[in-house]
């Protein structure tokens, strides 16, 4: 695999998928506003990180999100099992670097989201997500085909 970028992104995660209805037939995220503050922050560090064309091949995405950690939580671990879903806020991702690191989310063969506290991240403490895009090339291509059961390579 091939590192396209690695940058980190300061802010709160905002997940995508959930919706409402409007009015007029028009459904938009519940979330439409900090969604979009978000993923124009991640466009921004991503855009600072990546500076060639998008990629048009094969990636793997690793997103780890920090999150503050809310009073009732004080005691619990480093790892956030609590909302938001960790697929929104990498769907988020995934959707605010297209068009600035790949040519299009569907790019994705593989992605993984970790959710954190904050407090226990020791490189900043700060809410928001450190993400990890790579290039898929033939050998890391039969390497994970080779991983999955019931696949046989093309």
């Amino acid at each position: 695999m091939t590192l396209l970028a690695a940058f980190d992104v300061e802010g709160t995660p905002v997940p995508q998928g959930s919706m409402k209805h409007v009015g007029n037939g028009r459904i938009v995220p519940s979330n439409a506003l900090a969604l979009k503050r978000w993923r124009r922050a991640v466009a921004a560090a991503a855009a600072e990180d990546y500076t060639d064309e998008p990629y048009d091949g094969p990636v793997v995405l690793d997103c780890v999100f920090r999150l503050e950690r809310p009073r009732s939580r004080r005691k619990a671990g480093p790892l956030v099992s609590v909302t938001p879903d960790c697929d929104k806020l990498v769907r988020a991702i995934g959707d605010a670097i297209t068009g600035v690191i790949i040519t299009n989310d569907s790019r994705i063969v593989q992605q993984r989201g970790t959710k954190v506290y904050a407090d226990a991240y020791i490189p900043t403490g700060q809410p928001g997500a450190y993400v990890i895009v790579r290039a898929l090339d033939d050998r890391s291509t039969g390497e994970l085909v080779d991983q999955l059961p019931h696949l046989r390579a093309a």
